[in-house]
């Protein structure tokens, strides 16, 4: 009997043994592991949640787990483990088994996270049970450039002060981690926190992911319009702001020259600097018509009888107007290999009335604009409208002179009574003999013009021309655009400037112009005289530029050395006389680089 009782108790000392026999070895995660979030791994909790997966690590058979209040999901026996899924947000679980007995709330060292993947090793047997801290904890610290930087841990935002600083006290762990900004790239990463005597440290650099497009400004590129992916950029020279990294168009346009097309690389933080070269696309045409008429081109006055200058390739209206007589319009293509040409326009067709002249006595001599048209009475039947100067004139009366208007579609009748007596030369002469007394070549001018003037810079300046002349003469002439700017810098063509880095061109410009010459006039053959002379003068190209620091602020000028000419003011042109109105035509150069067309327009007495 005694040795039945001894046997029961050595039976139950061993059951008691056999129940402290189950522990944890280790419990972490496992960010690699997909099982959890894979199409055969996936496991939907009791809130529809996708559940976590604890591998558990075991030689034995035979377990029960339990999670209390959230329960389990599912268990699968694998080989050498067993798989448990469990809701997120698990605390802690309970592990059971017939011969080794209880682990009984057995809590995480992690926040059991969905879709996520555990390990936890279990030691079984008679092995000693490995009993770990409940609170494990470490500061982790993120310190990050640049500070406007958006900080993801564990797809959770930690904020980021003004230092580019972050931290938190947080379990050990792995975390997983995710900075970004605007114009940088994105930077990802995972951190383990292990060590509660010290502090985790990580620091992260972004790198930009912007860059700059410069475009050049020489020769014909010179006030082009740039456009970067279909949006203005402004005129060349210019650069833009910042970009994305990758490829970009660029596109250039000008008046009379190809479009130009480019896909552009823009690198991080480089400025990609492209100088295309324009194709032209115009021809220099002479536009001409044979009588004083208005030239009109697109609705755009070119000149009178004559014009010469540079067309697009394009079809074109072209009108010859003038006064009194019916405007001629016409179509016409111009192509590049079109210059040099001359187009002979055809003029405008005047508008016609008719015109009865009678005298009494009958056969008195009659002249129209100084035209002999036989003896009264006279029928013209087709006479051009306007005013026109008729004279009559007999042996033994007196010369009569008058002005008669015709109008169109309309007979004009006139009847003159001659006076009796002696005519004189003088009378004889009428109008024609008074307008050549008049245009005496000898007799001494004095002209007062205001002129305009323009250059492909493009620039445009205006002015006035005065002086006196009879063969030989002086004229005083003074250009300006009537524009002064207070320049704080000189700039290169591509708007840099000497011993400073932190500036860049703007997009806005701004000229000055000035010039003063005089020279000699003489005349050729009335009604032309030619004129020629030199003085000083400049025209000034600034540009406006802006300091960069981060952020533009500010706004200064420069003055571009590459596109501003100053030094002796050359000009030279034709005055051309009708009657007490002068036209004038020339050019004028500055330092031998800079040109100007002129053109004027006063009264000569």
């Amino acid at each position: 009997m005694k040795k039945a009782i001894l046997i029961l108790f050595l039976f139950v000392v061993w059951l008691g043994a056999r129940a402290q026999t189950i522990g944890v070895k280790s419990f972490r995660a496992l960010p690699t592991d997909m099982t959890a979030s894979s199409r055969d791994g996936k496991r939907i909790d009791q809130n529809g949640e996708v559940a976590a997966l604890i591998k558990v690590v075991t030689s034995e058979r035979g377990f029960i787990f339990e999670g209390g209040a959230l329960g389990i999901v599912e268990t699968k026996q694998q080989t050498g483990e067993i798989w448990v899924w469990v809701p997120h947000g698990l605390r802690k679980i309970t592990v059971k088994h017939q011969q080794l007995g209880v682990l009984r709330d057995y809590y995480f060292p992690l926040v059991i996270e969905p879709e996520c993947t555990y390990e936890m090793v279990l030691a079984t047997g008679r092995v000693e049970t490995v009993v770990k801290d409940r609170v494990q904890m470490q500061y982790l610290v993120f310190q990050i450039t640049p500070p406007n930087a958006t900080l993801e841990v564990d797809d959770k935002i930690w904020e980021v002060d003004a230092d580019g600083s972050s931290m938190k006290f947080v379990g050990f762990g792995t975390y997983s981690y995710r900075v970004q900004a605007p114009n940088y790239h994105t930077n990802t990463g995972s951190v383990v926190v292990d060590d509660p005597d010290n502090t985790k440290v990580v620091t992260v650099t972004l790198h930009p992911n912007v860059g700059w497009i410069e475009v050049g400004g020489e020769g014909n590129l010179q006030g082009a319009s740039v456009y970067i992916d279909n949006v203005l950029l402004g005129k060349a020279p210019c650069k833009s702001d910042m970009l994305k990294s990758g490829s970009h168009t660029v596109r250039v346009v000008k008046e009379m020259y190809d479009s130009y097309s480019e896909t552009v690389i823009v690198n991080d933080n480089e400025t990609t600097r492209i100088a295309p070269v324009l194709k032209t696309d115009f021809a220099e045409i002479t536009l001409t018509v044979d009588a004083d008429a208005e030239i009109w081109v697109n609705n755009e006055l070119k000149g009178v009888r004559s014009w010469t200058g540079p067309l697009s390739s394009g079809t074109y209206k072209i009108e010859c107007k003038m006064e009194g007589r019916e405007s001629t319009l016409t179509s016409q293509i111009i192509n590049a290999d079109m210059s040099g040409r001359t187009i002979t326009l055809a003029a405008p067709r005047p508008f016609f009335g008719s015109l009865n002249v009678e005298s009494s006595p009958n056969f008195c001599n009659l002249t129209i604009d100084g035209k002999d048209m036989g003896t009264t009475p006279k029928s013209i039947s087709e006479i051009v409208v306007g005013e026109h100067e008729l004279t009559l004139s007999k042996e033994g009366y007196l010369s009569h002179s008058e002005t008669v208007k015709v109008f169109v579609g309309e007979r004009t009748q006139v009847h003159v009574v001659m006076e009796k007596g002696e005519s004189s030369p003088s009378d004889t002469l009428g109008v024609e003999a008074e307008a050549q007394q008049n245009n005496t070549v000898d007799k001494m001018r004095y002209f007062v013009l205001a002129n305009g003037a323009y250059s492909i810079a493009p620039q445009l300046s205006c002015g006035i021309t005065f002086g006196m002349v009879r063969k030989l003469g002086w004229y005083v002439n003074v250009n300006s655009n009537f524009k002064s700017v207070d320049r704080s810098y000189i700039c290169s063509g591509f708007g840099i400037i000497d011993g400073l880095t932190n500036y860049s061109y703007t997009g806005e410009e701004s000229t000055s112009r000035f010039s003063a010459t005089v020279g000699m006039m003489c005349r050729l053959w009335s009604p032309v005289y030619v004129y020629f002379g030199g003085g000083y003068g400049w025209r000034n190209l600034y540009w406006e530029v802006e300091h960069y620091n981060l952020e533009w602020y500010g706004g200064e000028w420069a003055m571009n050395s590459d596109y501003s000419y100053q030094g002796v003011a050359i000009d030279g042109g034709l005055l051309l006389r009708f009657n007490k109105v002068g036209i004038s035509l020339g050019v004028q150069t500055i330092g031998d680089v800079y040109m100007e067309v002129k053109l004027g327009l006063g009264v000569v007495l």
